[in-house]
């Protein structure tokens, strides 16, 4: 006793045992770091060196390391899971199609490009219980949408901390981390995020394993698997994941497991794990060979043992009924039942084999593509109209004019097609999706949501959308001959809403909103105006979008706009800042050491509150500033959808019968080689010396446009520029110009 208390002496001298407790208390073991298993390593060098950071020293750890120590006492021993899983997410970071680097072309979003794996590596550097608690938060993230999950986070963490306080008070045995973290308050928004992030990287998952995660649900989908739920939505959760976890360990151990519920299924499809299964059904039994070489040979999983225990159920596929306690701000518990929604794309594709696929010879073509998938929203709902609207469709495609050709993989819609009016119209609404969607390479649609209307209704689709020909008596207002019409391109407001519509299955947002969107980001994927990423001198169309893989960290899908009046320096004050030295005709960049950056201040505002009045919202509006840095020193902050890029001039001049210096002698021209002396635009012509650094020219033009500068810009091609054909060309038709002043734009941006 002696001993301790020399040791509590030596780091606490002439303390007493107040000074002891309030050490105590203000000790927060969740700022610690422990190392990784090593099977993670690869997952921390992988990631992001922003997420990397944030994982180990800000909010995600101190998530992790709270909620890890929160459930350590109720999680079952699970090694081999942690072993196999680790080994499957380093695999799949590695990839990469699947986590990107960023690079140059991505500007201001390189830092936020790849897999999203923040909370992950978290989990990792926080412990095998926080790892447990990750493997939770897949399962959550993969069976509920953003609103639910987060509700169920919430509801979990306040019982479990009640749960650990009755314990105490009752002299049960609680390890002092419990209580501690029973006592830390975890913030809802600290849970949104953290379900943000595994759902980011779930999703960028799903795609490295694609074709085992259609086959399981392909599986799924045919058998009703209901997931038991018992007693409380505490007691549900808890029980289904520590059944996940303990069936996992015995097929990794290489232990045989019977599936009586969809549980499992779930978890195979959450962790990225794949175990070889055997189906039992009418007919002899189906052995399914995933060949994942993290399960040993006797690792083998039966399905449809106890099927007897859904015979009540109305449809297939993996089904889970939870009571929601923490949804709303007021009311009672809402009890949701989350279904398996992809079984409606096979259904819709059953009724689109049952028409007949000929075309009449020398009928008129009109082409247009159509990704099958990108039907289902829409024809769910004629699904829900079942026999009915089948053999009316059987009816009329029994007309001689034809109307679909099935051609692997898109659908094409030809000729005069006798239709269902509203059934056209999201035809042609498809058509302009796919528009915006050609430029979004690899992107996916949600399939989770039913359409409450018809695709063609939405807020972004302009109207009219197609023009109903006059129709004779023997029409009927549910069927009409349409004809094909082209189809005008939307713009950047009506593509973002397009895209947030398609990425969540459900969210109708106003075009009229998004003035001022120059990005949306959801889940692993971000979208950016397309005159964000590219060199000002190019004109992309107005609906063009880039699709980047990554993520900003914020729950939902957040759409990024500019403060309203980005800030600017002065410029400096210093005599040998600014120059303006005589342009000596060399196209050089000297803005090497300008840099885009991405960040965002506190200001976010809920875009779409919904009709339900849940507590989380689903789309906010967020400030997000792009600033220019020189060298690492602050220059401007940007509104780049200010500039009016229609309007700028751009030239290109190109001949074989002047040198590069030849120019009429009476004109100056100055070189404008730093950001100062851009701030302080000389007199006569300017050039701004960028030659191929697409971020420093849209800087210039951008701030040049705040400054109301923007008419007298002109924009250098990439190619030669001759002077003395582009002054002789200009001057012909300016007679409005001083003596000695040059035909050309203030400021030329080369």
């Amino acid at each position: 006793m002696s001993n301790i208390s020399r040791i509590v002496n030596s780091i606490f001298p002439a303390s007493n045992e107040n000074n002891l407790s309030l050490a105590t208390i203000n000790f927060d073991f969740s700022l610690f770091q422990i190392e990784a298993p090593k099977e993670f390593r690869p997952l921390g060098s992988a990631i992001a060196k922003a997420r990397r950071q944030d994982a180990e020293e800000g909010k995600p750890h101190q998530t992790a390391r709270r909620l890890g120590a929160l459930f350590e006492d109720v999680l079952p021993s699970f090694p081999r899971l942690v072993e196999a899983f680790g080994q499957r997410v380093s695999e799949i970071v590695q990839d990469p199609k699947i986590n990107p680097a960023g690079t140059a072309a991505d500007g201001c979003f390189r830092p936020f490009v790849g897999a999203d794996g923040t909370t992950l590596w978290a989990a990792a550097t926080s412990g095998i219980p926080a790892i447990g608690v990750y493997l939770l938060s897949c399962l959550l993230a993969q069976a509920w949408d953003p609103k639910e999950a987060t509700a169920l986070w919430v509801e979990l963490v306040k019982q479990r901390q009640q749960e650990i306080l009755s314990k105490l008070a009752n002299n049960h045995i609680v390890s002092q981390s419990s209580v501690f973290c029973a006592k830390q308050h975890i913030s809802r928004e600290d849970l949104a995020i953290w379900d943000n992030s595994a759902r980011s990287f779930i999703r960028s998952a799903n795609q490295a394993k694609q074709r085992e995660s259609d086959q399981l649900m392909l599986i799924a989908k045919n058998l009703p698997y209901p997931i038991r739920s018992s007693g409380s939505t505490y007691a549900s959760v808890m029980f289904v994941w520590k059944e996940a976890l303990v069936n996992l360990e015995a097929l990794l151990s290489g232990t045989p497991v019977d599936a009586s519920s969809g549980l499992l299924l779930l978890a195979f499809r959450s962790w990225y794990l794949f175990p070889d299964l055997i189906v039992l059904g009418d007919g002899a039994p189906k052995h399914v060979k995933f060949r994942d070489r993290l399960f040993p040979a006797g690792g083998r999983c039966t399905l449809g043992q106890e099927r007897q225990i859904a015979h009540n159920l109305e449809g297939k596929g993996i089904q889970w009924s939870l009571t929601f306690s923490h949804l709303r701000y007021y009311g009672d518990p809402v009890v949701v039942q989350n279904d398996d929604f992809k079984g409606k794309v096979r259904r819709v594709r059953d009724i689109c084999t049952k028409i007949p696929r000929t075309i009449p010879p020398g009928s008129p073509l009109k082409d247009y593509r159509l990704n099958p998938e990108m039907l289902s929203d829409y024809l769910s709902f004629v699904t829900r109209r079942a026999d009915d609207d089948i053999n009316e469709m059987k009816k009329v495609s029994s007309e001689r004019d034809r109307w679909f050709e099935q051609n692997t993989p898109g659908i094409y819609l030809t000729g005069q097609p006798s239709l269902p009016i509203e059934f056209c119209k999201t035809l042609f609404t498809l058509e302009l999706a796919s528009i915006v969607y050609d430029h979004l390479e690899d992107a996916t649609i949600s399939l989770g949501a039913s359409l409450t209307k018809p695709l063609s209704r939405s807020k972004w689709v302009p109207r009219p959308i197609c023009e109903q020909l006059q129709l004779g008596k023997e029409h009927t207002n549910s069927v009409a001959k349409i004809p094909p019409m082209l189809t005008v391109p939307l713009n950047r407001q009506q593509a973002f809403s397009c895209v947030a519509r398609f990425e969540s299955g459900h969210v109708e947002l106003d075009p009229e909103d998004l003035n001022s969107a120059l990005a949306l980001c959801s889940e692993d994927s971000l979208y950016v105006a397309a005159v964000v990423l590219v060199d000002p001198f190019e004109q992309p169309e107005a609906h063009e979008l880039r699709r980047i893989v990554g993520n900003i960290g914020h729950p939902g899908i957040s759409v990024l706009i500019a403060p309203e009046e980005p800030r600017m320096r002065q410029p400096s004050n210093e005599h040998t800042a600014i120059s303006h030295v005589s342009y000596d005709f060399q196209r050089e960049n000297n803005f090497s050491g300008t840099s885009l950056h991405l960040s965002f201040t506190d200001w976010r505002l809920p875009l779409e509150a919904g009709g339900d009045r849940t507590i989380d919202q689903g789309v906010f509006v967020v400030e997000a500033v792009i600033s220019v840095l020189d060298r690492g020193k602050w220059v401007a902050d940007l509104d780049i959808l200010c500039i009016d890029f229609e309007m700028l001039s751009r030239i290109i001049k190109e001949c074989d019968q002047h040198e590069r210096e030849d120019h009429d002698l009476d004109y100056d021209y100055t070189s404008i080689d730093n950001w100062d002396e851009l701030l302080d635009t000389p007199e006569g012509v300017g050039i701004f010396r960028a030659h191929g650094n697409w971020a420093a020219r849209l800087a210039a033009v951008s701030i040049l446009s705040q400054r109301g500068q923007g008419h007298s810009i002109g924009l250098f091609g990439a190619g030669n520029i001759c002077f003395k054909c582009l002054e002789g060309a200009t001057v012909d038709n300016v007679d409005y110009l001083m003596a000695n002043e040059s035909p050309l734009p203030s400021v030329c941006i080369d």
